[in-house]
């Protein structure tokens, strides 16, 4: 029995601590343009207000 509950808090903490680390992430990562927060093309835009623009 006590087995289990080791075993949920392990599972618990991992997924507390995952997502702490994706929210601390979040946070660093931010540029100041909450358009380009996440956006997989941000390396690849040359100027800043390009990134969340539609691209042709």
């Amino acid at each position: 029995m006590i087995w289990q509950y080791i075993i949920i808090a392990i599972a618990v903490i991992t997924c507390i601590g995952y997502a702490g680390y994706r929210i601390y992430r979040s946070l660093r990562d931010k540029d100041g343009n909450p358009a380009c927060a996440g956006c997989p093309l941000k390396k690849q835009c040359t100027r800043k207000e390009e990134c969340g623009k539609e691209l042709i």
